[in-house]
């Protein structure tokens, strides 16, 4: 049965990668399943089976995202300073949602989905900046009185702001290096002073 579910993941994901490289370059609400179909050279039969409707790519999207933060940024997470990995983290996201083009970027904002609080501070994004947090705090590098899930959903919502602002100005300036000022600013507020 798990066998069965990774292969059905796997395939879904090859799926994802393959639309989203040929996803005309259009407002999500005026592509149709068989403009999407069409594209990507896959049957509508197919996408129906693996997404339901075209509203399911978009958590297949998010789970991508996910699957980038714990495969790709946290191991580049050197865990002996907090603040240098808080940084490290926010440009990782930042160089992913650079790494797309702007118009797969709308989509996630054009759909977002409903997470309750739940769901959200169960993502591998949220838990890596409260990892990050609390670390730094039992390291004595961050303030003990700031609660790390209020960093954590802080830092959702800035760097969800910064990449709406990118994708507003139509990917108009450099995504990563914006993130890049802003965190290495921020980081100033969560040091523990000596």
């Amino acid at each position: 049965m798990e066998q069965k579910r990774n292969r059905t993941k796997g395939k879904r994901r090859e799926l994802l990668h393959k639309i989203l490289d040929n996803l005309p370059n259009r407002d999500f609400k005026f592509i149709t399943v068989k403009m999407i179909c069409d594209a990507a050279d896959i049957s509508v039969g197919t996408f129906y089976h693996y997404f339901g409707d075209k509203s399911g790519l978009i958590p297949e999207m998010f789970a991508l995202m996910d699957d980038h933060v714990e495969h790709v940024i946290q191991p580049k997470l050197k865990r002996q300073r907090a603040l240098d990995d808080y940084v490290s983290f926010c440009h990782g996201i930042a160089a992913y949602m650079s790494g797309m083009h702007v118009s797969k970027v709308k989509l996630l904002y054009e759909f977002v989905p409903g997470f309750s609080s739940e769901i959200e501070e169960n993502r591998p994004f949220y838990q890596a900046v409260r990892r990050i947090i609390t670390d730094g705090q039992a390291r004595g590098q961050i303030r003990l009185e700031l609660d790390p899930d209020r960093i954590a959903q802080m830092t959702v919502i800035i760097l969800r702001g910064h990449c709406y602002d990118w994708i507003r100005h139509e990917g108009g300036y450099d995504l990563i290096e914006y993130v890049d000022r802003f965190s290495r600013l921020f980081i100033v507020s969560l040091q523990e002073n000596k």
